[in-house]
């Protein structure tokens, strides 16, 4: 019955220690899962401007809990409300850079006809990893 107790206590700690080490492994996929949201947002407005040839803008915001994107069109698209006017934090993007210096708020255009302003690269950014997202 002891060496059944010692067996436990021997699991225990060598658990704890696994999920104390584990936490950057964790905070990296998150990041990872949260960056390729992020592009994946910025090229699906990419194509609903081509495919709708209508003007949407995708906003990023820096906030104290992360970044925050929004994704608005002035065009009645009733049918697709639900991709628009509704903001998403990513809580594991801390930061985020461009080229030139930026106001508190980035905002993308997508133009129906397939022109991007601002043409720049994205750098987003956690505690210890870097993303660079470029629109083109």
């Amino acid at each position: 019955m002891i060496e059944l107790f010692i067996c436990i206590a021997i699991l225990t700690v060598f658990g704890g220690a696994v999920l104390f080490k584990s936490k950057g492994m964790v905070q990296c996929y998150r990041f990872q899962a949260q960056a390729a949201t992020l592009k994946r947002e910025i090229l699906f407005s990419k194509r609903l401007a081509a495919s709708y040839s209508a003007d949407i803008y995708f906003v990023l915001k820096q906030t104290d809990q992360g970044l925050e994107w929004i994704r608005e069109s002035d065009e009645p698209m009733e049918h697709i409300k639900h991709h628009f006017n509704k903001w998403h934090k990513l809580s594991c993007i801390q930061n985020f850079q461009t080229n030139e210096p930026r106001p508190e708020d980035l905002r993308i255009f997508f133009s129906g006809s397939g022109f991007i302003f601002p043409k720049e690269k994205i750098t987003i950014e956690s505690n210890k990893e870097r993303l660079v997202i470029e629109l083109i």
